[in-house]
């Protein structure tokens, strides 16, 4: 039967095809798999009509003269590298031993073997596939060799061989490393789907699904192995094409209107709360000392007493901003629920008018702080030591926060879900500001607000450093321009990047000077609507004007879901329901942007402020509503809609509600139900700092923190409509 087959098969094409039109009154039919036989064909020749290669010897099924007897092989597949906590760079190399009609070999022996060592041997389980992570600290490249024997059949040994690579690590985006320079797809696709190790480093993600569409609906989707890779194979996919990948409990990532032959994705868990080590979150606390010179700096000057004038020593504590743009960062997203005092669990205070009497009274003992619902594994943890005037004012309204970093100091933590982490931090950098090195900010000509016509009126500087992987620090926040008298520059210092501390740490530090235009607060709480200024490499000394018209960019307008006007509460959704279906205005003023970054979250409620309280007992907020990413797109700069994509039978459906619905007996004046989310719109000018945008040929993710000019950002609850799983 099977020589018969090799004879005739192409005769066999054009009589079924002929057969479909003479009796069906129509051609050959849908080709699923795009090997060039339709479905009618696939059935009646035995083939398989969703695998294009059904033997799996590298020719497709309607080019095959016996596409059902091929030789047994070995399918090699490597990651990209990553770094281990040893330091040393792996490869993640997927094996499957597959026989001649392309069903896996269960429990075969596989031997492998390299220049560097010895690597053992392989067993498959009964699917005939297994893995193997190879080590090295060269950063080299060589030859990884696979030998399996006495398979029974016609053939008694088979080899393979992949090319590894431990010289680039991988990197977020579209033809980044390890493939930068891959050029256009040309009908081939490579996705490789990473996920954050303990350690901060990436890593292969196995089981992500992934869906390539060209608009032909002819590419089936496909689940990555160990190597977290899988490529696509199809004549559609050249010019423009989108990719999703996705997996149950985490983020969704796509993006649209690519042609890059290679793209990266990074996939985050969900930030749902919960207090169970399954959750993958945990706690950390403990003690922020240095307030009395403990760390070798000036002791922190404070008064002895909350009611006054005078001003008292704080610290503002914090996990580095990682995974997420610098856009996001609010008043809302930095502070913490408060304690028992009122004041936020993350800013530890001492009280005192004698430093010298305090560090023998040990009058800072209780400087203690509380970060909760931090992801596991490892990050680095800071603390922004200054002082503050009036606290009752910022309490009331977080933008005419005066506040004076003095001090900064830094740990890594490990953290393990389910627990309570223990870390102290010393402030022992200094952050006092001389004015030789100080940076020197001007702020001014806010962008007009398109829902009030008139300028935008709270502006904030808030300067981060960016420490070479582990996240963003951020080193002031600054609402000098949001009070009376204000003047011209404010005047912002940076650590110094030869610290010791900052060696000690390993920490390779890169200033960016960051402002933000914003809404009027609502009962003490920062509403949707920001511009973003970011001014990558400063150095001491420079000079930075975000006090131009052309130094900010206009709020993208939502059309559909339609916006909430203003001095609403925070919690109002839209008067539409959400369909699937988002648009907006093109931004233009002053200029086009680059890139558009659509997002899907859910929303938690904002801080609650206890020194607030209405005449129901509610509480008033510090800051907005957190956004939580359940879905991230990327969206070229020429489209000004979103469309939801429809995932092909099978394909995992990301998850769009909200999981931590607000309850009853909450006295947060925002409550989110478990069927509202927020539609987030981005738009971002890049091309900072010397490195030209290119969406298809060479864009990284981090490209939207390191090398962006401003971003604008607007957002809306909205409820979901019954239909929208897609």
């Amino acid at each position: 039967m099977t020589r018969c087959l090799r004879m005739s098969l192409p005769v066999l094409i054009l009589f079924s095809g002929l057969l479909s039109v003479t009796s069906c009154g129509r051609g050959p039919g849908v080709d699923s798999d795009g090997d060039g036989l339709s479905d009618l064909q696939e059935l009646l020749f035995g083939t398989g009509s969703s695998i294009s290669d059904t033997d799996n010897d590298g020719v497709p099924d309607g080019r095959d003269d016996d596409p059902l007897s091929g030789d047994p092989q070995i399918r090699l597949t490597a990651s990209p590298a990553f770094e281990n906590e040893d330091g040393d760079r792996c490869v993640i190399v997927g094996f499957r031993v597959l026989d001649g009609r392309g069903f896996g070999l269960g429990n075969a022996k596989v031997s492998v073997s390299w220049e560097l060592g010895a690597l053992g041997e392989v067993t498959t389980d009964d699917t005939g596939s297994g893995r193997l992570t190879a080590c090295s600290p060269h950063k080299a490249e060589t030859v990884l060799k696979a030998e399996s024997q006495n398979l029974g059949g016609r053939v008694d040994k088979i080899k393979a061989s992949i090319d590894l690579s431990f010289k680039h690590l991988a990197v977020p985006g579209v033809n980044t490393e390890p493939d930068q320079g891959a050029g256009p797809a040309n009908g081939h696709v490579k996705v490789t789907a990473l996920q954050r190790t303990c350690n901060g480093a990436l890593r292969p993600f196995e089981g992500a699904s992934v869906f390539v569409d060209a608009g032909t609906g002819s590419v089936p989707f496909q689940t990555t192995g160990p190597a977290g890779v899988v490529e696509f194979f199809d004549s559609s996919l050249v010019s423009s094409y989108d990719v999703t990948v996705g997996a149950p409990g985490h983020r969704y990532v796509t993006y649209l209107g690519i042609s890059g032959a290679s793209v990266s994705v990074v996939l985050d868990p969900l930030d749902v709360v919960a207090s169970d080590a399954a959750s993958g979150f945990g706690q950390i606390e403990g003690l922020v000392s240095g307030f009395l010179g403990e760390g070798g700096l000036e002791p922190l000057p404070s008064s002895s007493s909350l009611i006054g004038d005078d001003r008292i020593a704080v610290a503002i504590v914090s996990t580095a901003i990682n995974g997420r743009p610098l856009s996001s960062m609010s008043m809302g997203s930095v502070l913490e629920k408060p304690g028992d005092g009122g004041v936020p669990g993350n800013m530890p205070l001492c009280l005192y008018s004698d430093p010298v009497q305090a560090l023998k009274d040990n009058a800072c003992k209780y400087a203690v702080f509380t970060l909760s619902d931090v992801p596991a594994g490892q990050h680095l943890v800071f603390a922004l030591g200054g002082t503050v005037a009036d606290p009752l004012t910022t309490i009331s309204d977080p933008y005419k926060i005066d506040f004076r970093p003095l001090a900064l100091g830094i740990a890594r933590v490990n953290v393990k879900p389910g627990q309570v982490n223990e870390a102290d931090i010393l402030m022992n950098i200094d952050l006092s500001s001389q004015e030789e090195d100080a940076v020197q900010m001007y702020l001014g000509n806010l962008p007009t607000d398109y829902k009030t016509g008139a300028p935008m009126p709270n502006a904030l500087a808030m300067p981060v450093i960016d420490t070479g992987g582990e996240g963003f620090i951020f080193v002031s926040i600054n609402g000098d321009y949001n009070r009376e008298g204000f003047q011209n520059p404010i005047e912002i210092k940076f650590p110094d990047p030869d610290d010791p501390v900052l060696k000690n740490l390993g920490l390779r530090i890169t200033n960016l000077a960051v402002g933000l235009a914003g809404r009027a607060s609502y009962k003490s709480g920062d509403p949707p609507g920001i511009s973003t200024p970011v001014r990558p490499g400063v150095e001491a000394g420079d000079t930075v004007h975000l006090d131009s018209p052309s130094a900010w960019l206009e709020l993208p307008e939502l059309l559909e879901p339609a916006v909430v006007p203003p001095d609403r509460p925070l919690d109002t959704v839209s008067p539409d329901l959400f369909t699937g279906e988002i648009r907006w205005r093109p931004v233009s003023n002053p200029v086009s942007p680059d890139l558009y970054i659509l997002r899907l979250n859910y929303l938690t409620s904002a801080v609650e402020n206890r020194w607030l309280v209405d005449g129901e007992g509610k509480f008033g907020t510090l800051g907005g509503p957190r956004s939580h990413a359940l879905w991230e797109f990327f969206v070229p700069p020429d489209r000004s809609s979103v469309t939801l994509p429809v995932f092909p039978e099978g394909f995992p459906t990301p998850y769009l509600g909200n999981p931590e619905p607000t309850t009853s007996d909450s006295r947060s004046p925002h409550f989110f139900d478990a069927d509202t989310i927020e539609v987030e719109l981005s738009a971002y000018v890049l091309g900072a700092d010397g490195k030209p945008f290119d969406y298809s040929s060479d864009f990284e993710y981090n490209d939207v923190n390191m090398h962006c000019t401003v971003v604008s950002q607007e957002s809306v609850p909205v409820r979901m409509g019954k239909q929208v799983a897609r």
